[in-house]
Parts: structure tokens; C-alpha cells; sequence
């Protein structure tokens, strides 16, 4: 979710709009098949992330960049989270315990929604690593070593050791999170050809680990079940979905029909629609309406919040120059 680029490219803008529509989508709970269709979001955000980590951590010690993603992501959370407990008190909308609010400011289940921002987190704090690890000359190495990882790691998830709570919230998405940065430094590098083959691939291990579910089971299984860590089943679909949907925008020319306004306030301002849509989506969800209504009026009605808040941000700053207001901002 940075925006610091010398040069704005029009396609990770798209990428990021599409990614937080999904989510937003994901959250008003629709048909399971809808559900399912969409469930390629956060990944593409990761991947997304993870590229926008690349382009801003070039000449930047690894404290001071730290800190910046800390400064721009978890504290805007928890100014976030504050007035989102004092609205629910005084407008009554839900009557949270004090662990449901403890686990949400350490970003962990708590009233859900928010761990995808320690995800986030994370991200920017292996960018670094994985710049050195990309650095190195032999490419093809580099892939086999990030398969033998994930290998490892979906080993450790078969026997339960990721089941224990605390260990999955400190190193559960670790490695998946590794996997996904190594991928995004593939996807953004390589050539149309290459990343078609990357999702024929992503297609081919998704299949057969819903076939293998299926015997298993006796039920087609959403990938949803494989997202909490990220294992294969989920992530084989999100990145055949994100793969295919990052090279049809390596066109300029269909990219162009996307550049507008519309596109530009979602990518600057994802952070701060993302945590309105909370407030929104659990309002909307305590109330008998139909999934796509209630996707209309989180949706809008988070941009609207949104706008306004970066209207009243931006006049403020002209009047005087706080870094206090940046963290309304992005």
C-alpha cells in the first residue's frame, strides 16, 4: 500500500483497485461461488505490495525502513481501531470483549478483518532479505531454493505444527510470505510468455489438490479452507487468478481505458478505504439485506468517508505541515 514511486505505473494501480474490491467483496458474505471466484485477492495485493517494496526500499537502511512501513501501516490501524471501539460503544453495535479487542490491536483474529494488515507488515519486513537473495547472479537457483522452502513448509503444516496458535501468529505466513515476494520479483520481470506458463502451472496444482481434496472429503472444497496459513490449494488458485490478471495488464492500451480518477483515489487511498469498509461491512452484516446491496453500501459509502477524510487532510496540510496528518493519508 506505498505510493512512493517516481513514476506512477497505471497497471499496479489497477492491480490494487481490483484487490480491494475483492476483499470488500469477500466480506459481505455472497454465494459461495462468488466467494470462490474472488478468493485470488489477497494475494494479488501481496504480490502487489511486494513489488512496491522493491521500487522504495533501494537507499534506505532496514531500521528506517521498518519504521516508515510500521509508521504508514499499523499505526493508522490502531487510530483506526480506537474510534472503531468508541463508535460501536455509543452506536451499540456490538458489545466486544476486552481479549476481542486486545487480539484486533495485535492484529490477530480479534473481531477479523484487520490480520491481513500484520500480513502487510511482514511483507515490507522480509522485502529486504529477499533483495539480497534476488541480487545474486543464478536465477534458476534461486527458484528451486523458494520450491524446497514451501516444500518444507507445507511438510510442517501436514503434521499440525502451524495448528498452535501462537506459533502461527508469529511464523505461520513466514515462508508463504517469502514465496510470494520471490514471485512478484518474477512476475513484474518476466516475459508474457513465461508468466502464461507460470499460471498453466498454478492451474495444473490446483486441480490436482482439489481432486486429491475431493477423495479425500467427498466434497468440493472452497480454497478458502487452505488460506489461514496460505498452503498450496489456496495459493495454486490465487496465483493462476493473479498471474493471468497481471499479464492481460501488461497491455498499455487496455490499461489506458482504466486510467481514470476512479482507479488513481482507490490505489492512493487503500489503507484508509480498507479500514472504513470494517466499520461499514459490520453495520451492514448485523442487518437482513441482500450481499450485493450490502456490497453497494460498504462500498460506497467507505469511499465516500474516505474522500472526505483526504479532503479535510488535504486542507489542513496547506494550513500547516504535521506528520501527524500523513497518517490519514494512503
Amino acid at each position: 500500500m506505498n505510493d512512493n514511486v517516481k513514476k506512477r505505473r497505471i497497471d499496479i494501480d489497477i492491480l490494487k483497485t481490483i484487490g480491494i474490491l475483492m476483499v470488500i467483496l469477500a466480506h459481505v458474505n455472497p454465494p459461495n461461488i462468488i466467494f470462490q471466484l474472488r478468493n485470488f485477492d489477497v494475494v494479488l495485493l501481496i504480490i502487489v505490495s511486494s513489488y512496491l517494496g522493491y521500487t522504495t526500499y533501494k537507499n534506505n537502511s532496514y531500521i528506517k525502513y521498518a519504521f516508515k512501513r510500521f509508521e504508514r501501516l499499523i499505526i493508522p490501524t490502531w487510530i483506526f481501531l480506537i474510534l472503531f471501539f468508541i463508535l460501536s460503544f455509543l452506536l451499540n453495535i456490538e458489545n466486544y470483549s476486552f481479549k476481542t479487542i486486545i487480539d484486533t490491536f495485535i492484529l490477530n483474529e480479534g473481531i477479523g478483518y484487520v490480520w491481513v494488515i500484520r500480513i502487510y507488515f511482514l511483507i515490507s519486513l522480509l522485502v529486504p532479505l529477499c533483495l539480497v537473495i534476488s541480487g545474486k547472479k543464478n536465477k534458476t537457483c534461486i527458484y528451486i531454493l523458494t520450491i524446497i522452502i514451501y516444500v518444507i513448509y507445507e511438510l510442517l503444516n501436514t503434521i499440525g505444527i502451524f495448528e498452535n496458535h501462537i506459533i502461527l501468529y508469529f511464523f505461520g505466513y513466514i515462508i508463504p510470505c517469502f514465496v510470494l515476494i520471490i514471485v512478484s520479483l518474477y512476475l513484474f520481470s518476466a516475459s508474457k510468455k513465461s508468466i502464461f506458463i507460470f499460471s498453466i502451472l498454478n492451474f495444473i496444482l490446483f486441480v490436482l489438490t482439489g481432486l486429491y481434496l475431493y477423495k479425500k472429503t467427498g466434497i468440493i472444497q472452497l480454497t478458502n479452507i487452505h488460506k489461514y496459513p496460505f498452503r498450496i490449494y489456496y495459493l495454486s488458485y490465487a496465483l493462476m487468478l493473479s498471474s493471468l490478471i497481471i499479464l492481460f495488464f501488461k497491455n498499455e492500451k487496455i490499461c489506458k481505458y482504466f486510467n481514470n480518477r476512479f482507479v488513481l483515489f482507490i490505489s492512493k487511498n487503500s489503507l484508509w478505504i480498507y479500514l472504513w469498509h470494517i466499520l461499514i461491512v459490520t453495520i451492514v452484516n448485523n442487518n437482513n439485506v441482500i450481499w450485493i446491496l450490502k456490497y453497494l453500501i460498504v462500498l460506497i459509502v467507505s469511499l465516500l468517508i474516505t474522500y472526505t477524510q483526504s479532503l479535510v487532510i488535504s486542507h489542513l496540510e496547506k494550513k500547516c505541515s504535521s506528520r501527524l496528518l500523513k497518517l490519514f493519508k494512503g
